[in-house]
């Protein structure tokens, strides 16, 4: 009896595939990866990782339906390196009816760089006291790839407090001490600056606004005449500075006002002071600067001063004729202004001049001889 030995039984079931992919990622970001697979015989297939990347981790593995086929994911994340340029990981494809797997499938990754960008503030906002500086922090980052240089350069009156070149990796951030120090009142013009070459569209605009160290206050701009016939006013200086102020006071040329010492003010402190036009300094009405000043900021304020009328007054309490029928009246201008005076003579007296009117300058005095015409 012959014999022979079973043939071994062909599997002709198939084993799932898992394709090659091929994928791109941003340096430092995180993608979500679609994984194939395809098993032949319409089972339900299930996905693991076989390799794990070298320059990223994985997580998130999404299993597709179980009871159909489907698409895997996978959540790949990119390092903080800068280096790296590819990456890769291994996945299989897996049927658990049967048990049998595909052979591995390599997800190829290309690491790609963003251009460098310039993230900035639009506008930086300054204030500040004339003579005072105030500082703001300017944060630079680059928010997008590689390398970004550049230096903060800036015009007066905007400095850079310190070292204004910066150099940013991806991700990165600075802070550049901008200062500013106003010499005038008001809103300074404002200061476009460029930080990097490489991102030309990214510019910020510097804005300040300076106020002045100290105020002058008063309730009039016009001197009162007093009875002594000086002219003065009030005015007030006060101090809004936070460091003291030393402030001096000075005044046209021309100007008949008493000098004035320089006033210390403490910080916040008010002082009252006097502009004043002695008895001494007579004269018409006039107009002069007062100019209010630090080493770094000056206010000028105009005033005006009323003129100190003519005052007429005589100066020979009587009138002796004497042998010769002749005598001398004589008056005095004691005020500001050039004035007039008339005299209104009895019969028979008469004016040498042959008028009854006479002009007197101002703080100067007059004669007018007179005659007496009598019968003999």
């Amino acid at each position: 009896m012959l014999s022979a030995e079973a043939a071994p039984k062909k599997d002709f079931r198939r084993k799932p595939t898992a394709p090659d992919v091929f994928v791109k990622v941003l340096r430092g970001r995180t993608e979500v990866i679609r994984l194939p697979g395809v098993e032949s015989n319409g089972n339900a297939i299930r996905y693991e990782i076989a390799s794990r990347p070298s320059a990223g981790k994985l997580s998130l593995l999404e299993q597709p339906d179980p009871n159909r086929q489907g698409h895997g994911f996978v959540t790949y994340a990119h390092g903080d390196d800068e280096k790296s340029t590819t990456d890769e990981f291994e996945y299989r494809v897996f049927t658990p009816i049967s048990g049998l797997k595909s052979s591995p499938g390599v997800v190829r990754i290309r690491i790609l760089d963003l251009p460098p960008r310039l993230g900035a503030p639009s506008t930086l906002a300054f204030s500040a006291i004339v003579g005072e500086s105030s500082t703001a922090m300017l944060s630079l980052t680059n928010i997008g790839g590689g390398t970004l240089s550049g230096a903060v350069r800036v015009r007066l009156p905007f400095s850079v407090a310190g070292g204004g070149a910066f150099e940013l990796g991806r991700g990165r951030s600075t802070n550049i001490a901008l200062r500013y120090t106003p010499h005038e009142t008001g809103l300074s013009a404002p200061e476009k600056i460029q930080p990097a070459r490489q991102d030309p569209g990214a510019s910020i605009m510097l804005r300040g606004e300076a106020t002045a160290p100290f105020a002058v206050k008063t309730t009039a701009e016009k001197l009162d005449l007093k009875a002594d016939d000086s002219r003065s006013v009030e005015v007030e200086l006060v101090n809004l500075s936070s460091h003291p102020q030393k402030v001096t006071v000075g005044f046209d040329p021309s100007a008949l006002v008493e000098e004035i010492p320089p006033a210390a003010l403490a910080p916040g402190e008010t002082r009252a002071m006097t502009l004043r036009i002695p008895p001494s300094r007579k004269g018409p009405a006039e107009h002069f600067t007062a100019t209010f000043s630090t080493p770094a900021f000056s206010l000028g304020r105009s005033f005006a001063a009323p003129a100190v009328p003519s005052r007429i007054e005589v100066v020979t309490p009587e009138i002796d004729f004497g042998r010769s029928r002749e005598a001398v009246l004589e008056v005095r201008n004691s005020g500001g202004v050039d004035g007039r005076f008339s005299v209104v003579l009895p019969l028979g007296v008469t004016s040498i001049e042959g008028a009854a009117s006479f002009p007197v300058s101002a703080g100067q005095e007059k004669k007018v001889r007179l005659r007496l015409d009598t019968k003999d």
